[in-house]
């Protein structure tokens, strides 16, 4: 007695595959993107207007960077000016002075928002990277 097995679908299941990875480097931009708009409008929120310039606020960024060659997408916070420029008060807020006592957005963005960002944005990459795939 013998016993046989035929397995199908090989064929579609390698298309969708092909259509997933062409479409994840989209998608997690996309994605990415989304959550660093949701972080930054959370640090925005805990900030406090500059009293003279009113500026604090505004000058709160996240942005997301992509590095398709590296299959890489991230998100970077920081202030507008870089370095020499209002980085250097929003550092002072964040960790405070010898005169100043911290008044930190980053952290508590870290820790009470991010993780719902970052599990809701996981959640979209996965259903858009499934639907990509027609599976």
């Amino acid at each position: 007695m013998s016993a046989g097995v035929r397995v199908e679908g090989f064929a579609e299941l390698e298309e969708s595959f092909k259509a997933m990875a062409e479409a994840v480097p989209e998608i997690l931009e996309e994605e990415v993107g989304a959550a660093a708009g949701q972080v930054g409008a959370a640090m925005r929120a805990r900030a406090e207007r500059h009293r003279l310039t009113g500026r604090t606020v505004e000058d709160i960024q996240a942005e997301p960077v992509a590095d398709r060659a590296a299959g890489e997408a991230r998100f970077e916070i920081g202030a507008s000016g870089g370095k020499g420029g209002r980085a250097f008060v929003l550092n002072m807020l964040e960790f405070g002075t010898t005169k100043m006592a911290a008044r930190p957005i980053v952290r508590p963005t870290a820790d009470e928002d991010m993780p719902a960002i970052v599990d809701k944005m996981n959640q979209r990459i996965e259903d858009r990277v499934t639907k990509a795939g027609g599976l």
